[in-house]
């Protein structure tokens, strides 16, 4: 899974964050916000 679609657990796991910080953010945010 993680080959076919390397960004998708970062931009998953950084959700997860910004849900426990209770911020929603769009994927594009959350992306940059993992780098």
């Amino acid at each position: 899974k993680e080959d076919s679609n390397p960004r998708g657990p970062v931009v998953e796991y950084t959700n997860i964050i910004l849900k426990e910080m209770g911020h929603a953010a769009p994927p594009r945010i959350a992306y940059e916000f993992s780098n």
